[in-house]
């Protein structure tokens, strides 16, 4: 197999993109020469390669001219680019524009802009732009949709494994370090605290339920504070618990596990709490129902819905036991990193013919 000098590009980003980042140069960096580019702050630690910080922020601006000059000169000594999100592809298939050879790009569209108009206006004028990309790898069916109708080229769906957790605590000694009495009824989410979760959802959801459940909310982000005041102000037991390294243990100490997302690609939490055998409730967004794949309660995403579907599985012992083996059924036929390579070389190849 050809040695590809292969320049992965990111922006802003942090939680499962950064994690799938980190994934893919690790596995491509063992043939190939592999360059991450991408602001300071968002660039994967302890990477085997080397790495070239390119400050690209969130949102368009005029220092993105300074970026788009460099990554140009980075582009005319690559093979290939693969560009992870809208905003970095689209600045890849203008960087390219012009150079002999041109090398080709791929992007992987990992979500959908969640917000009001603006926010809409600008992720039309950025997919167009992404959408001329070689190939196109995409998080879940509905950006495939969104995609096709771009008139994207060679459009399929992306291999997002997760990563494989330690076994974790066991049930009664989560319970017990937070506190939850054997008896009581436990709700988790793992999450990185912004908008797209669906935290004030998830707020709204708990008001909605009997007294006396706890709802353990693991992990970090600009909303943090915002979410634990509102928390407060509605008076329910949502608790805000940071960062956890124990996330199986969390999974295996919960009665639900729960995620209140506005939009999900191929959730890494989803996936993890399906390896731990987890009674899921999950609302019915992006890739949510792909990933599941029957293994977990789909709600609309409101909180009458979630609440309605919390409150029937605590209600009824059987229904999540059935529910926790078919997550662990699901889990055995997730994506491997194995299958993950295996995908990446035929696309970068491929992209470069």
């Amino acid at each position: 197999m050809a040695r590809l000098r292969i320049l992965e590009l990111m922006g802003t980003s942090d939680g499962g993109v950064r994690c799938h980042v980190a994934q893919v140069v690790e596995l491509l960096a063992a043939s190939n020469q592999v360059l991450t580019v991408g602001p300071a702050s968002s660039l994967p630690v302890h990477l085997a390669s080397p790495t070239f910080a390119l400050p690209i922020g969130p949102k368009p601006s005029a220092g993105d001219l300074v970026a788009l000059a460099k990554l140009r000169r980075l582009a005319a000594k690559a093979d290939v680019i693969h560009a992870h999100g809208l905003r970095v592809a689209g600045l890849a298939v203008l960087a390219t524009r012009g150079l002999r050879p041109r090398p080709r790009v791929v992007a992987t569209w990992h979500n959908r802009p969640i917000g009001g108009l603006p926010v809409r206006l600008m992720a039309a004028v950025l997919s167009r732009l992404a959408a001329r990309a070689d190939a196109t790898l995409v998080v879940s069916p509905d950006l495939k949709l969104w995609a096709d109708r771009l008139g994207a080229k060679n459009v399929e769906l992306a291999l997002v494994p997760a990563p494989l957790l330690p076994p974790g605590a066991d049930r009664a000694a989560v319970r017990a370090h937070f506190g939850i009495g054997p008896d009581q009824a436990l709700l988790v989410t793992v999450s990185r605290l912004a908008q797209q979760k669906g935290l004030d959802l998830l707020v709204n959801t708990a008001s909605r339920l009997p007294e006396g459940v706890v709802w353990l909310v693991a992990g970090q982000g600009p909303q943090a504070q915002r979410i634990a005041g509102l928390a407060q102000q509605r008076q329910v037991d949502v608790r805000l618990i940071g960062h956890q390294g124990d996330v199986a243990g969390l999974f295996h100490a919960a009665d639900i596990v729960v995620s209140t997302a506005l939009w999900e690609g191929q959730s890494i939490a989803l996936q993890e709490a399906l390896a731990a055998g987890a009674a899921i409730v999950a609302t019915d967004v992006g890739g949510t129902r792909f990933t599941a794949a029957g293994a977990a309660w789909l709600s609309q995403p409101n909180p009458d819905s979630i609440a309605a579907g919390i409150g029937y599985l605590l209600n009824d012992p059987a229904e999540r036991l059935q529910l926790q083996a078919k997550a662990r059924q699901r889990a055995a036929d997730l994506p491997s990193t194995t299958d993950l390579l295996n995908q990446l070389n035929r696309v970068l190849l491929s992209a470069r013919s």
